[in-house]
């Protein structure tokens, strides 16, 4: 028993001056013909402003996304009435701010019109000190329907350029589940729905809104910019310091920077201040590089920050200060002729943070949540802090998303998670008319200005998918030719996005589109048409196959980068019975279709999974698909095919993640090779549904999520079966230093007689026999690198048949619980056992007991092959309602994959001729090979140098 101590630690950039909020609970909101109306929040939105006020159910139960579709088809009233002291009204001046509204909304004070804003990532400024009055202010808020909005404004292009704009939904391949024309306003494109998640066309005040008084001045943003160049012993530090102020003021900007004690102000007489707009008081001091320690990614060192502290002082008093957390770090896009012999094979494309090559391995993240005006700062960082506990060092933020909430990037700066963040335009075509681009200019500039300062943030994106949606023509658009398409594509991200980025943060660099070709791109003017712009001899990739096997590595393209590739799975039984009715928890139930937007998504998955595991033997003599009926209906069959889809994804994703990982320091005679980016898709869930992602909405890791811990890990043993069908060992490192004196240590099992292994002779059983047992899956190989100590310094390295099909035999083992020990409040260790092999067990903690304390957690290591009679795992809670956590040996399950059977059935291998060297017919069962060992698990090692592969290195043995 012990006493839970959840600790959340935010960074966030504070200001100290003076702000009456208008956030809470105090707002009412009412649809523009009075059907509806309620109390409502701020920051928020409509969906679930009418769910609190009891007008709609969840819109994320059942089918919500479509039962309330009429939400965001309809306009929308916002309204707060609010007093002010004197104190206030009787101010200098007052500044009425919304940090993001979403998103056409009109806004009127006291009945006087104040603006319009159609932009739900530019912010909002104006002076209200004449409008306001002390009591009864009323602020009205009217909001058009986005969907309405949107449609509008395709119609009206239409009609002045006669052709449209595709595509003409979001991307889900139906457009059942979608609104159109997502691409015609400026908000979350993935909130009209995407093949991952529903469409909830938001609307509301987004984010905080506030009235800024002051006498002289108040700092409304500060925002470093960060640089180094290379030759010089000092970082320089341009502070833009945004005031807020009454003209003709004279204010004194002191900065200093805690840790290091280093202190600098400058004084600015007779400032020419504008009512409501931010001012940019700006000055310049070097930090010394031997006074400060260096931020770096996850893997690569400490994550040191520093606090910036800003004062503005007007006759001698401090009238506003803030205070933020800053690092010191350089980033540089490395792309060069992989040959100098022969440019024809291509650029590299690698990042390296403080002068280190650093190989990209994470994920690709999506909004938090179709409602993310809500509070979800917990979630954020469980989400985050997942990543760095599965080594991960970088995240992409996606295009089709939004620009996520402060609290976001400081978790990143934290965790040390590199963010490759898109700007927000994914999967379409865009206006560049000089209106729609005259709307685009501030939401770059806000933008930048407010996450320049982040050193985890990586590069930026111009956009997702949209330079090969140009080049490979994704879409015929009667009247719109590819040249006219170019040259809106130019406009947009060359001509206005690229230059105007840049200048404002030349910290980091600046990609056009994911996936490019990189600088061979920028030379052919922003779109590549000479080359391939999926080419694996630049730039960056995006990969997936839905058919064949992608279990074999020479399905995939050998890339300098690849920054979105990935496989479907589905939520595990506990998560989705969270979202739908537990009689609906079956394979033909209408919530699969429905909450399946990948075009035949579902017909896909059971193909890819089925390709390698035994079919359930009550669908013998029917086809795979949801003609069988024990699919259709079983909820056994949907519980155990939901983990094996896990099971599938989960080693896709190390095959091609390890694939990647092979290559960083090779190339090849074609010039493929030197790949250093892997970034899967994706990281999270918008709801609970069959995605990509590795957690799911409720967050719980998937089998995905742990498998990457292992394939992740800085040192890794990678083995794989080439097409002749020989065991290839690779040894991969990601650390800095290099190691010496160790040992591999290759076992291999056969014929699953108990937990007996042999050891495999990588000179010569390894690369130049075959161990193949003809379509036999009883072996499992086993790798593991250890120290001169004897001790694990990779994770253990499993490779499992291509084809499991006898995945039920009772040859295989279950695991069981054997002890739970409390380590302190937060840490419990559980001990399993097994006597035979227990292939990929999974322990969790049962429904009732999650439910009771609201558990976030995650295990040490789960979703394992058990090779060892005993293992001990660790149990990290990350949060609970409850102070204490008390948890005992029934409060736990483990299971393994298999495939229930209501008959005993055990699948006829095909026959085995002969045995390979060392390996001997059973004579009870002839289709059969095994070989003899000692219980206690023969073993032989290989030494090597771990000096001759070096730092960031992969070595193949031979």
């Amino acid at each position: 028993m012990g006493r839970l101590i959840f600790c959340l630690f935010l960074f966030f950039q504070i200001s100290y001056g003076d702000r009456f909020y208008l956030d809470g609970y105090d707002w009412t909101f009412r649809s523009l013909n009075n059907s509806y109306a309620g109390q409502a929040n701020v920051p928020g939105d409509i969906y679930i402003d009418l769910y609190r006020n009891g007008l709609t159910n969840n819109p994320l139960y059942g089918n919500g996304d479509q039962d309330y579709r009429w939400v965001g088809r309809t306009a929308w009233i916002y309204e707060k009435i609010f007093d002010l002291q004197s104190n206030v009204i009787n101010s200098n001046d007052i500044v009425l701010v919304f940090e993001s509204l979403d998103t056409v909304v009109d806004a009127y004070l006291n009945m006087q019109h104040l603006f319009s804003s159609k932009n739900q990532f530019t912010p909002v400024q104006i002076s209200v000190k004449t409008v306001l009055q002390s009591t009864q202010n009323n602020l009205t808020l009217v909001f058009q329907s986005p969907v309405e909005y949107a449609i509008n404004q395709s119609t009206a292009y239409r009609n002045k350029h006669g052709h449209d704009i595709p595509p003409d939904t979001a991307n889900t391949g139906s457009s059942s589940f979608a609104e159109p024309h997502p691409n015609f306003i400026r908000k979350t494109q993935s909130s009209f729905s995407w093949d991952w998640g529903p469409s909830f066309p938001t609307v509301g005040v987004a984010k905080s809104a506030y009235l800024e008084y002051f006498a002289n001045a108040a700092i409304y943003q500060v925002s470093p910019l960060i640089t180094k160049n290379q030759a010089d012993s000092f970082f320089q530090l341009q502070a833009d310091v945004y005031v807020l102020c009454q003209s003709g003021t004279t204010a004194t900007i002191a900065l200093n920077i805690t840790e290091i004690s280093l202190a600098t102000s400058q004084t600015f007489t007779n400032i020419n201040c504008v009512s409501g707009v931010p001012q940019n008081l700006s000055q310049v001091f070097k930090v010394p590089t031997n006074v400060i320690n260096l931020w770096y990614p996850n893997g690569y060192g400490p994550q040191t920050l520093y606090t910036l502290n800003t004062q503005v002082i007007v006759n001698g008093n401090t009238v506003s200060q803030n205070s933020m957390k800053i690092g010191f770090r350089t980033v540089e896009l490395v792309q060069d002729n992989v040959t100098v012999a022969n440019q024809f094979k291509g650029l590299t494309f690698y990042f390296k943070v403080n002068d280190i090559p650093v190989f990209i391995k994470g994920s690709n993240y999506i909004p938090i949540d179709p409602f993310p005006a809500q509070t979800f700062t917990s979630r954020k960082q469980f989400l985050l802090q997942s990543m760095q506990e599965a080594n991960m060092n970088a995240l992409r933020i996606w295009g089709g998303g939004l620009f996520e909430m402060d609290e976001f990037y400081n978790f990143a700066d934290q965790y040390g998670i590199l963010l490759w963040h898109d700007q927000m335009f994914g999967c379409a075509l865009y206006s560049a008319d000089d209106d729609f681009i005259q709307l685009l200019l501030p939401e770059f500039t806000n933008q930048v200005i407010r996450l320049r300062h982040h050193p985890s943030i990586l590069n930026w994106a111009g956009n997702n998918e949209n330079e090969v949606a140009v080049s490979t023509q994704w879409w015929h658009v009667s009247n719109y030719t590819k040249s006219m398409e170019i040259q809106d594509y130019v406009t947009l991200y060359v001509k206005n996005m690229q230059p105007l980025i840049t200048s404002l943060d030349p910290s980091r660099p600046f990609v056009l589109s994911s996936p490019s070709n990189g600088k061979e791109t920028e030379e052919e003017g922003g779109v590549s048409t000479k080359i391939n712009s999926y080419s694996p001899f630049y730039g960056d990739i995006h990969f997936y196959s839905y058919k064949g096997n992608i279990w074999n590595n020479s399905i995939f393209e050998i890339p300098r980068c690849a920054t979105e590739f990935g496989a479907q799975s589905l939520p595990l039984k506990g998560t989705m019975t969270h979202w739908i009715k537990s009689d609906e928890w079956t394979h033909g139930s209408h919530w699969l279709n429905a909450r399946q937007h990948h075009p035949d998504g579902n017909g896909q998955n059971l193909n890819l999974v089925f390709l390698h595991f035994e079919l359930p033997p009550q669908c013998e003599g029917y086809k795979l698909g949801n003609d069988c009926p024990y699919i259709n209906s079983s909820t056994t069959f949907l519980e155990e095919y939901s983990y094996l889809t896990q099971v599938f994804q989960a080693i896709a994703m190390q095959t091609e993640s390890e694939h990647y990982r092979r290559y960083k320091a090779t190339l090849d005679s074609d010039g493929h090779g030197l790949t250093m980016c892997a970034l899967y898709w994706q990281l999270n869930d918008v709801w609970a549904a069959p995605t990509w992602a590795s957690i799911d909405y409720d967050l719980n890791w998937k089998v995905l999520h742990y498998y990457a811990r292992r394939f992740f890990a800085p040192f890794i043993v990678s083995l794989y079966f080439d097409s002749s069908m020989k065991l290839q060992v690779y040894i991969v490192s990601d650390e800095v230093q290099s190691r010496n004196g160790c040992s591999l240590l290759s076992t291999k099992s056969a014929a699953i007689m108990g937990l007996n292994t042999t050891q495999l002779d990588f000179q010569s059983d390894i690369t130049a026999k075959n161990i193949t047992l003809n379509d036999d899956d009883t072996f499992v190989i086993r790798a593991v690198i250890k120290d001169q100590n004897g001790a694990s310094i990779t994770p253990t390295t499993i490779l499992l048949p291509d084809k499991m099909k006898q995945i039920s035999n009772t040859n295989y083992g279950d695991a069981t619980i054997t002890s739970v020990t409390q380590v302190d409040p937060a840490t419990f260790n559980v001990t399993l056992t097994a006597s035979k092999i227990v292939p990929i067990l999974w322990l969790d903690i049962k429904p009732e007991v999650k439910e009771t304390y609201q558990l976030k957690y995650w295990f040490s290591d789960n979703a394992f092959t058990m090779t060892d009679p005993q293992v001990t795992v660790q149990l990290k809670i990350f949060s609970s309602i409850r102070p204490t956590v008390t948890l005992t040996t029934q409060d736990f399950i483990v299971s393994r994959m298999k495939m229930s059977s209501s008959q005993t059935t055990t699948p006829t291998p095909n026959p085995v001729t002969q045995c390979i060297n060392s390996w001997h017919k059973e004579t009870t069962t002839p289709n059969k090979c095994f070989i003899s060992v000692p219980r206690n698990e023969a073993r032989s090692e290989a030494n090597f140098d771990c000096s001759v592969f070096g730092k960031n290195a992969s070595l193949k043995l031979k």
